[in-house]
């Protein structure tokens, strides 16, 4: 496909170029729908049962029409989400968690896999997550005339889109933002987690939950990154948003802690999550930029920083974790004092102080920008392992090289430019996959409990902090290389593709290696590729509440041409780019109201022109870039 664009005007240019329109062949990589199964009429009887494979992984109640059934017949319907661990008979099933579910059909008549006992001593789970379903029947026979699935309310054809010149990270794109949709569920136990995700709010309620097959519960690490996926697509979905961190907010404890999920009664301790709460709300400030909102959150922001973060600080004002181990993969790491941990709290200090300063709240502020400097000052000596130019995990026990705490370190500003280049040639070094970048550089963390082989496990989850961390170091082609590694890894046809995102990816590349048929194969954490590609190849990602300010400046990488559109709670914002003859084409549709840095990536002898004018650039680290509000035609060439 050719991206055309709009016209050169401005006297003196090298060439006229063809102008930026806007496609609609995004449309043609939309997985919303309710597709029907590769199915074809059939009958099952002892021995020959059937089954039926969709597109992509579905999430739902599984509906089945019947012609001619045999009297007394009892039909069993076993569900996957891959074939692999697709029950090969009645007594097997794809998962140890969930059973599978009988029904005694009639002629003619049309079943819905719904929750609870339909017939006597005949109960069903319900809502599920699949790609194949298998019926089968132990005697007498059943001709299935038609199946399909009464969708997740979440999944509806996005406003939002994106569109380049890589027809994989197109896929990708969609693939992640598909999979988002299917964590939007109504609060009602009969499709929540069945081992229990009690919250108040009411069925009316939607919210953001971990995984569609398990854990369908909301997790407070997930939201960072399934958040800005759900922005992006648009709709109402970012009120599930809300009423997802409104259910955190409501169960701080009185030290100051954000409980990890609703799950088992909020019992699940960990470290890391915390802080993945002042950072969802800064996300939520910049993409909604309800500020009265805001105020709501702010006494449990502030109570998180002041109260629960300072009892957790040693003297020289790092955190140390006092209840190992308790992060989001549960890693026997060497010691309390962990280079992500405290990363990661900087992060959240840093949106703390953003929030702050939206609401003005100067003095929190300031006080949380100064504790990010004593921070920034013991991070460096306390995990910095020069002899091979990488953070390492924690200064006490084996030594180990972390994914996270690397990729954190760079996010947070706690690296040097020069730190950030070395960790990550490091890191590509001992730690890269045909699969992703793997989490450890080594498998120190390996236990019988835990696992094995960290040293091959990826995280679709830190690989996002990952590939953005490379971005903001305009390491633009490591960046699209280690997501085309991980997400299209997850999207390759030898893998039994399911279109979603993966929990995780296992040593040697499958689920085997990680919780083999436990795996949640469509995960809310693993869904960052779709604000990675829009945020950074596309170049649009807010700076202010409600995109009030926002970037205009892509990361090419390598890409000829891309092109896409976010809501708003201004309206749209519509941004394409090109390659042109001496440097870039860029057109830019967005509401008056929103003031853009925009630009493309320029030497100090770049000028821009706006609207076939010369304009007064900046130059920005590697970019040319002007400040525009409304609708513009922007050439920056060298």
């Amino acid at each position: 496909m050719v991206l055309v664009g709009v016209g050169s005007a401005h006297a003196g240019a090298s060439q006229r170029v063809s102008p930026i329109v806007f496609s609609g062949a995004w449309k043609h990589y939309v997985l919303s729908g309710n597709r029907p199964a590769k199915f074809v009429r059939g009958t099952a009887k002892p021995g020959f049962p059937v089954t039926m494979i969709w597109r992509h992984e579905v999430a739902g109640n599984l509906q089945l029409t019947f012609g001619d059934v045999q009297p007394g017949t009892v039909i069993q319907v076993a569900f996957s989400e891959t074939a692999e661990y697709l029950a090969i008979g009645r007594t097997s099933d794809w998962s140890h968690t969930y059973t599978t579910d009988e029904d005694e059909p009639s002629k003619g008549g049309t079943w819905v896999d719904s929750p609870g006992c339909q017939i006597e001593s005949i109960c069903d789970d319900g809502y599920r997550a699949f790609r194949f379903a298998r019926v089968f029947v132990l005697s007498g026979s059943a001709v299935i005339t038609s199946a399909k699935v009464i969708l997740s309310p979440g999944v509806r054809r996005p406003s939002g889109w994106f569109l380049s010149s890589d027809d994989l990270l197109n896929r990708i794109w969609y693939s992640s933002a598909y999979t988002a949709q299917l964590m939007v569920l109504p609060n009602d136990p009969a499709v929540l987690d069945p081992r229990g995700c009690a919250m108040q709010g009411g069925l009316t309620m939607d919210v953001v939950v971990d995984g569609a097959k398990r854990d369908r519960c909301p997790w407070l690490g997930d939201q960072t990154v399934v958040d800005p996926t759900l922005f992006l697509i648009g709709g109402d979905l970012g009120s599930a948003i809300e009423n997802t961190l409104g259910v955190f907010a409501s169960a701080q404890f009185p030290n100051g802690y954000i409980p990890a999920s609703p799950s088992q009664t909020y019992s699940s301790q960990l470290f890391d999550y915390p802080a993945d709460f002042a950072e969802a709300v800064d996300e939520l400030m910049l993409y909604r930029g309800n500020l009265k909102l805001l105020t709501t959150y702010w006494p449990v922001i502030v109570k998180l920083l002041d109260t629960w973060y300072p009892a957790h600080t040693d003297s020289a004002g790092l955190v140390e974790d006092p209840f190992p181990p308790g992060d989001y993969a549960y890693i026997q790491r060497a010691g309390p004092l962990v280079a992500y941990y405290n990363a990661n709290y900087v992060l959240a200090l840093k949106a703390g102080a953003a929030i702050a300063d939206a609401l003005g709240q100067t003095d929190a502020a300031t006080r949380w920008r100064a504790r990010v400097a004593t921070v920034a000052a013991a991070f460096g000596p306390a995990f910095w392992d020069s002899s091979v130019g990488a953070f390492q995990d924690s200064p006490t026990g084996p030594v180990v090289h972390p994914q996270d705490g690397n990729a954190f370190a760079v996010l947070a500003g706690l690296a040097t430019p020069a730190q950030a280049a070395s960790a990550f040639a490091y890191l590509d070094k001992t730690t890269q996959q045909l699969w992703g970048n793997a989490i450890a550089d080594n498998d120190t963390w390996a236990t019988p409990a835990w696992g094995t082989s960290p040293s091959q496990r990826v995280y679709p989850f830190i690989s996002y902090f990952d590939v953005v961390a490379r971005f903001q170091m305009n390491q633009d082609k490591s960046a699209l290389d280690e997501l085309r590694r991980t997400w299209g890894w997850m999207l390759g046809p030898t893998h039994q593709t399911t279109g979603t995102t993966w929990e995780a990816i296992g040593a040697g590349g499958n689920i085997d290696g990680y919780e083999q048929a436990f795996t949640s194969m469509a995960s809310g954490w693993s869904t960052g590729a779709a604000p990675a590609l829009t945020n950074y190849t596309l170049g649009i990602r807010p700076t202010g509440p409600g995109f009030s300010t926002f970037d205009a400046i892509p990361h090419p990488g390598g890409l000829t041409w891309a092109q896409g559109s976010i809501p708003t709670p201004a309206g749209s914002i519509t941004f394409g780019w090109k390659q042109i003859k001496g440097g870039y084409l860029l057109k830019l549709v967005a509401p008056k109201s929103l003031q853009a840095r925009v630009g493309a990536p320029g030497g100090k002898q770049a000028r821009v022109y706006v609207d076939g004018n010369r304009a007064p650039d900046a130059v920005i680290g590697n970019d040319a870039v002007v400040t525009l509000h409304g609708s513009h035609v922007i050439e920056v060439l060298d």
